[in-house]
């Protein structure tokens, strides 16, 4: 006597049952794709209020933000093709910002922008870590462990937040030079500068930042010098070169309103 056929048993003896198991282990854990949104979701946040509080629009920037907001849309339906967005998205943040990332971050005195980079750079790594799973876990079926993602996410928070009582202290105790009778000062006001065409006589160069909130940069390619100065305050800059004139420019916020000349005299 034959048996018959079990409708649901293909011909490799695998079950509709096993066949629904396989596919629930290869997709991944709701907790990367959890962290890989809120990753997608700060990073755009961030974009916004860094160029928010220095008064200017960054067209990359600004690409970043309509691809995170974009891969924060498809995590639930298309978590791969959000991956691969996200992913690719934060490379290319990392690559054309790292430097304006990591600088600030070297100097906490400037309160604002040192935080919002230190999340800005620890949520790049929860974005790339949670994109790798995403793919991966589609690539080959495991076990994905549920606590990890949230142990990544709360880690990156409590260093943020060291680092952020870090520059609170540092804002709260920074100190401010006063120029010297005769020597040359420039004044940012976070808009622009006070002389596009600033002679040194001297040696020295005062760089004052009246904005309040952003920090401005003072770069000199040809003289090696970049200066970072926080918000509310006055940085002396040592002027070392040939006479001549040098192109001065600010690297936060690039524009021909911040750029000028430096002529050295002796």
């Amino acid at each position: 006597m034959t048996s018959a056929t079990n409708p649901a048993q293909t011909t490799t003896g695998q079950t509709a049952t096993d066949r629904t198991a396989d596919r629930r282990r290869t997709r991944p854990a709701p907790q990367w794709q959890w962290l890989l949104r809120l990753g997608c979701l700060v990073t755009a946040g961030g974009a916004v209020v860094l160029q928010a509080a220095g008064r200017f629009v960054g067209p990359s920037l600004a690409v970043l933000v309509v691809l995170m907001l974009i891969a924060a849309l498809l995590v639930y339906r298309r978590p791969r093709t959000a991956a691969w967005l996200a992913g690719a998205a934060t490379v290319a943040d990392l690559v054309l910002h790292g430097g304006l990332h990591v600088a600030p971050l070297l100097v906490p005195e400037a309160l604002y922008v040192p935080v919002i980079n230190a999340v800005a750079v620890t949520t790049a790594l929860l974005v790339l870590v949670a994109a790798w799973q995403v793919v991966a876990t589609y690539r080959r079926p495991r076990a994905v462990p549920t606590r990890v993602p949230r142990l990544l996410a709360t880690g990156c928070a409590v260093a943020v937040a060291l680092y952020a009582v870090v520059a609170v202290v540092s804002y709260g105790t920074r100190s401010s030079v006063t120029p010297a009778a005769g020597e040359a000062v420039l004044v940012h006001d976070g808009v622009q500068v006070s002389d596009y065409e600033v002679r040194v006589d001297g040696g020295t160069l005062v760089i004052r930042n009246d904005d309040k909130v952003f920090p401005r940069s003072f770069d000199v390619d040809g003289l090696g010098v970049h200066v970072l100065v926080p918000p509310a305050t006055s940085r002396r800059v040592t002027v070392d070169g040939e006479p001549g004139n040098y192109p001065f420019y600010d690297a936060i916020t690039m524009t021909d309103a911040t750029s000028g000349t430096l002529q050295v005299i002796g």
